[in-house]
């Protein structure tokens, strides 16, 4: 019934190097936890449904965080770490944080994985390879800043319901490539966004063509600098 768990490093001197599936499945009372250097995995569903946890400390020696672990808790802070990564289907999913940086160490981001999280602002990269579908499908997403300089492989609706003119940010010195690759792709996927440019490019920042990737829903606005370069809606079924 603790209201708090720091687990331990080792428990009888033997080190802990996981935290096993179910380990604190629906445990209602639980609202923080620290999890010690050593431990390299969260299992599948470890602290499912632990509906008032809103904190929990990741450590450097995580690799990771398996399905559904922290589903449905009310996680509002987390203590990300280097190291990380793996993110397992629907681990974060219907949490309530609303900021994050996710670790640059990250490679891979399964389905659902953090749908409906209750993002706000997200920054991920740069060794993301894959985001699975719906993977950062919530409602609450305004502002996403992508870090790396290679295009990831995203899930089908892998942004789905993201707020309309929500931003989609790409690091200084991103390659013309990966520039057109994410306005390709949010024109027909995620028609609510916005592809910024980077204050700076490998090449000059390119034209929009507003015809590119037609049909496509809803309002699309592609910044260059302060100036609205193109800014419609269409009624395209």
């Amino acid at each position: 019934t603790a209201s708090r768990i720091d687990i331990p490093a080792a428990i009888g001197g033997v080190p802990v190097k996981s935290i096993g599936k179910q380990a604190f499945l629906q445990k209602y009372s639980l609202m923080y936890v620290t999890i010690p250097e050593g431990v390299e995995s969260i299992e599948k569903q470890a602290f499912h449904g632990c509906s008032l946890m809103t904190y929990v400390s990741f450590p450097t020696t995580l690799r990771t965080i398996g399905d559904s672990a922290f589903n449905t808790n009310n996680l509002v802070d987390v203590g990300w770490a280097e190291g990380l990564e793996s993110i397992g289907s629907k681990a974060f999913y219907n949490c309530d944080i609303c900021y994050a940086t996710l670790p640059t160490t990250l490679r891979t981001i399964a389905d659902s994985g953090f749908e409906n999280a209750g993002f706000v602002e997200v920054t991920f990269g740069p060794n993301v390879e894959t985001v699975g579908e719906k993977g950062f499908a919530a409602k609450t997403i305004e502002a996403i800043t992508y870090t790396g300089t290679t295009m990831p492989t995203f899930g089908a609706d892998a942004f789905k319901g993201c707020k309309k003119d929500a931003t989609l940010s790409l690091a200084d010195g991103s390659p013309k490539e990966l520039y057109d690759g994410f306005v390709t792709y949010m024109a027909s996927a995620f028609p609510p966004c916005a592809v910024n440019e980077p204050a700076t490019m490998e090449m000059p920042f390119p034209t929009l063509d507003v015809m590119a990737g037609m049909p496509f829903f809803g309002d699309w606005h592609a910044v260059a600098g302060k100036d609205v370069m193109g800014d419609f809606t269409n009624d395209y079924p």
